[in-house]
């Protein structure tokens, strides 16, 4: 069967998906002033499994048979890089501003297309490197030297990048023939298991409207999963792909509205040099793939 192409309805959903990410993260940063992460995790992970299911039933159906996998260990090890990923990046948030935390975030497929060299073996020629080297050099201008809170909360955003980024390699490496609802389950189920160990003997009973605010999130969460997942298969990657970027706009507005940050220039600087980098690697592999 051909694939779809849907160019505007790809670019809405993901700019959707970008939006719905942007508020997950600014309550997020909201809860966390008050809450342990994992608590706040604990709750989102479970809220977030009504729209993966949703999805998951879209796929094809949900029964045991449906959940089952012949690759137990590379689902492990996927899911426990994006649980590092998730729960660096909340911390993070709690420690920057967050067009900062989001600038940051931008790394993740500089890693990936650094990692993917050498894990999946893929043959580049010099201008990804040279891309890689720009990217990075944007990096660098977002990480600044400055406060030792700023340096430590780059650091563990910078984190968080590196191991979203092993999260896709991994995904990569495991190929179509598991579904994206599948590990969207995986993932949240995951999580919740993770962030269940940690607060059973720390849990803080909210009051009732922070409860709902923080199933809020995973609501929020799960159907900006869905909006991704739908962007992507509703259009070319390198259709869809530049408009992620839209999510450092939302964050620097949210950040600015909500909390009175102002994003410094050199955060904005730096981000605009990932963004292009990323978006020259896309470009740059989608007319590579075309020539071989």
């Amino acid at each position: 069967m051909a694939p779809v192409h849907k160019p505007l309805q790809g670019i809405g959903l993901n700019v959707l998906a970008t939006m719905l990410f942007a508020v997950e993260t600014l309550m997020m940063k909201w809860l966390t002033a008050d809450y342990p992460v994992m608590q706040v995790l604990l709750l989102r992970s479970i809220f977030a499994l009504i729209p993966s299911f949703l999805l998951l039933r879209l796929a094809g159906g949900i029964d045991l048979r449906s959940l089952m996998t012949q690759r137990p260990g590379m689902h492990f090890l996927r899911v426990a890089s994006s649980a590092v990923a998730m729960i660096s990046f909340y911390t993070s948030i709690t420690m920057l501003p967050l067009a900062d935390a989001v600038g940051i975030s931008f790394s993740a497929p500089l890693f990936m297309a650094a990692l993917a060299i050498p894990i999946l073996g893929e043959r580049v020629g010099g201008w990804r490197w040279v891309a890689l080297a720009v990217g990075f050099s944007g990096v660098l201008l977002m990480i600044r030297p400055g406060g030792a809170v700023l340096e430590i909360g780059a650091a563990i955003a910078l984190l968080s990048s590196v191991f979203y980024a092993v999260n896709m390699i991994i995904t990569r490496k495991l190929g179509t023939g598991e579904p994206g609802a599948k590990l969207i389950v995986y993932s949240n189920l995951f999580h919740l298991l993770i962030a269940g160990l940690c607060m059973i003997t720390r849990w803080e009973t909210p009051p009732l409207r922070d409860l709902a605010l923080m199933a809020s999130v995973g609501l929020i969460a799960g159907f900006a999963q869905f909006a991704l997942v739908q962007a992507y298969r509703s259009a070319a990657i390198a259709t869809v792909a530049p408009f992620d970027y839209v999510m450092m706009i939302w964050a620097a507005g949210f950040g600015f509205v909500i909390f009175a940050e102002v994003p410094n220039w050199l955060t904005l600087l730096g981000a605009l040099v990932v963004a292009v980098s990323n978006l020259a690697i896309v470009v740059g592999e989608s007319r590579w793939r075309q020539r071989t």
